[in-house]
């Protein structure tokens, strides 16, 4: 992580030229990759994603960059979910959007999202609180398990990972609002 932090456009750079790396190991890294690089300069890494469209991991990317810009600019944040192609992606990062738009705003946001286009289930689902999933393998020992708890909690954290929560929240306070750029037309 420590290339991510120095140099996320790099990291990424280096993470697509990985050939042989599963997809959906590649997409998660480089998904927490610009998640943290959009907590700390969103509209840098939204600049560099929005000129990525082509990406076979572009879906993953902006999933996770509409997720961490979503406490900055919720609409901006629903825009950037819109743009995902892959159907089962973009229901998730509308939800999640949905989901703080909600946790922050209220039932005031509920015709806005109805507006944006979700449906009446996609609002239902962001009214429940999210369903976090883990694994954790050691020495041949798997514990699997979901929902948010205490385990789960201290589980995702032993890597050092800070990615049971959205990358925003875990920012220190912003002095201003950055501004956050319009996705690609895809």
């Amino acid at each position: 992580m420590k290339l991510a932090e120095a140099s996320p456009e790099r990291a990424l750079r280096w993470l697509s030229s990985m050939t042989g790396l599963p997809g959906e190991i590649s997409a998660a890294s480089q998904g927490r990759v610009l998640a943290r690089w959009a907590g700390q300069e969103p509209e840098v890494a939204g600049n560099w994603l929005a000129d990525q469209p082509d990406d076979p991991n572009y879906d993953a990317m902006a999933r996770s960059y509409s997720n961490a810009v979503a406490p900055i600019d919720a609409e901006r944040a629903l825009d950037w979910a819109q743009s995902i192609r892959d159907e089962e992606q973009r229901k998730a990062a509308l939800i999640e959007v949905a989901r703080h738009r909600i946790k922050t705003h209220g039932e005031d946001s509920i015709e806005d999202l109805r507006l944006a286009g979700l449906t009446e289930d996609q609002i239902s689902q962001a009214r429940q609180p999210p369903q976090r999933s883990f694994t954790f393998n050691a020495g041949g020992l798997a514990l699997r398990g979901g929902g948010d708890t205490p385990l789960n909690f201290v589980l995702g954290n032993l890597n050092g990972s800070t990615d049971t929560s959205p990358a925003a929240e875990n920012a220190p306070p912003r002095q201003d609002t950055p501004r956050i750029p319009s996705p690609p037309n895809r």
